[in-house]
């Protein structure tokens, strides 16, 4: 075991890694400070607004977040490679996707509330309001281009703690609305306030830091080519949104009560603590996985690929184990009695963390061996077969039924798929090695 973490010391300490380590140390703090401030400030939320409250909220939350898939439209990646290459200018990246996001979030804003009108079960004069927060909210987002700046160059402070900073005020200020018994509007009022003033001061630092926005420009040849290159991924992160966030709109149509929509969105509410701890490791790591590919050392890239696989399933079964023991404890602390059948919900959930995790680089090694179109194929075929499945599921055993639905999919969509894909198969091999920690056992047979 010393010999373990020697080799890991020695490994954290080698050029590079070292930024990789703060740019994480950062991301962390951003992912932690908002899991630990959400997750009590929430369940305080939850519990004064109720069950049903909370599942309209969530509804519109999950149809928000379905319509975010099509403002991003696969752009992280692509941006972030772009402004690391040197084909383009980077006035012209930011410039073009700056513009590109803006026009696809206000397409995306009207959609959330055509949407609402037009075809929404949920009979609500409220939930209209909160679909015009959410779509206000989603067109400030468009500074998230920013944010791929500093990824991209491995210097996240300044947009943890802005953004930070505008996230724990709001929070703070949603206990002054319980203590003045405000409506459930206010809330998501304040969470649409987040987000703003949060972009605006991102926005600013940057003007001020750089004093590049004026240089900005727009180019149509890289529109040609971002478009190109991302409509893939958009296709592709719409299905997996519809498969993961399509289950809360389908609970509140089918089952036309917004209470089973509030149990399964509590349980997905601590769900998103693994997939945000994913999200820190993934943001970090992808640059690297960049360089190592562009330079052509292939052999480094699935070293590295494996070794993290392995780490990051390792890291899934402990949480699973964690849940198993502690989870229905942490539902009753946090929450109350009301929302205890949301623990079998999460822990379903929990099994396709694994899963999840241990597929969580497959993406990044598609983008960057110019194989999208096998990302928007799983998950286009991922998405179809979980609104089959919900179709079937959901009317007969509600919020059970979508969570066995969303990890099936998951399943077929991240191991089945590669199958059918010469491309995927050699990644397929790591993915299933590491789902059954055989590696590990390896390397520590190695080690005795």
């Amino acid at each position: 075991m010393r010999k373990i973490f020697e080799d890991f010391n020695n490994w954290r300490k080698k050029e590079g890694v070292v930024a990789i380590f703060k740019n994480l140390n950062w991301l962390a703090f951003d992912k932690v400070s908002r899991i630990l401030v959400g997750l009590f400030i929430n369940a305080w939320v939850r519990r004064y607004l109720g069950v049903e409250d909370v599942g309209l909220w969530e509804y519109s939350i999950a149809l928000t977040v379905m319509f975010t898939s099509i403002a991003t439209f696969g752009l992280e990646r692509i941006v972030i490679r772009d402004l690391l290459s040197t084909k383009f200018k980077e006035e012209d990246v930011l410039g073009t996707s700056f513009l590109f996001r803006a026009s696809t979030s206000l397409l995306s804003g009207l959609g959330i509330v055509a949407y609402i009108y037009f075809f929404s079960e949920v009979e609500s004069s409220l939930l209209m309001m909160l679909g015009i927060l959410g779509a206000s909210g989603l067109f400030f987002q468009t500074s998230d281009i920013i944010q791929y700046f500093y990824q991209a160059h491995l210097d996240v402070k300044k947009t943890v703690i802005v953004k930070n900073i505008s996230f724990i005020s709001f929070s703070l200020f949603k206990i002054f609305l319980i203590y003045n018994e405000s409506s459930l509007f206010f809330f998501a009022l304040v969470n649409t306030l987040d987000i703003c003033i949060g972009s605006i001061f991102l926005l600013g630092i940057y003007a001020f830091e750089t004093k590049k926005i004026r240089l900005w420009k727009f180019n149509i040849q890289y529109l040609k080519e971002l478009f190109r290159d991302s409509w893939p991924l958009a296709v592709s992160s719409l299905a997996f949104i519809i498969y993961s966030k399509i289950d809360q709109i389908m609970l509140g149509d089918l089952r036309e009560s917004t209470y089973d929509v509030g149990i399964y969105g509590t349980a997905s509410k601590l769900y998103d603590i693994p997939i945000s701890v994913i999200g820190i490791i993934l943001a970090s790591i992808y640059p690297p996985f960049i360089e190592l590919w562009n330079r052509d050392s292939k052999q480094q890239f699935y070293d590295r690929y494996k070794k993290t696989t392995l780490g990051l399933t390792v890291l899934a079964y402990l949480g699973c184990l964690f849940n198993w023991f502690f989870g229905e404890w942490i539902i009753l602390f946090l929450f109350g009695d009301a929302f205890l059948p949301s623990y079998h919900i999460f822990s379903i959930q929990c099994i396709g963390a694994i899963f999840l995790f241990n597929a969580s680089l497959r993406s990044n090694y598609l983008s960057l061996s110019n194989n999208q179109h096998i990302i928007m194929y799983s998950t286009i075929l991922g998405s179809i077969i979980n609104v089959g499945l919900n179709l079937y599921l959901i009317p007969e055993y509600g919020g059970t039924g979508a969570a066995y639905a969303t990890l099936i999919t998951q399943f077929f969509s991240l191991y089945v798929v590669n199958i059918f894909f010469k491309e995927t198969r050699k990644i397929s091999l790591i993915q299933v090695r590491n789902l059954f920690l055989i590696d590990a056992y390896l390397f520590l047979k190695r080690k005795r």
